[in-house]
């Protein structure tokens, strides 16, 4: 599951840049027009804020949360429908 890739790959890094902020982007493959990946990656990046929110305790204000649509789901010109796409990205992002 998505959240135990979270757990084990990025809650200690967020933990250990606790002054960052973290930049949590949603994205989806190019299946479907944009009016339906838009708020569909928004939701994806904003359910993995929650998450983190929930079970770590992180501050809300911490995250910039962003929907992307499928305007990743881009590889040499082509558009690609697959499940790479469907993923989200994080950034830490120092201020």
């Amino acid at each position: 599951m998505l959240f135990r890739s979270i757990d084990r790959e990025f809650v200690n890094i967020a933990k250990t840049f606790a002054s960052a902020r973290i930049r949590i982007e949603g994205n989806t493959d190019a299946t479907g027009s944009n009016s339906i990946n838009k708020p569909l990656s928004q939701k994806r990046a904003q359910a993995v804020a929650n998450y983190l929110i929930k079970e770590y305790r992180f501050d809300p204000n911490r995250f910039i949360v962003v929907g992307n649509g499928s305007s990743k789901a881009v590889e040499d010109g082509v558009a690609g429908e697959s499940e790479f796409y469907r993923r989200t990205d994080f950034e830490l992002v120092e201020e």
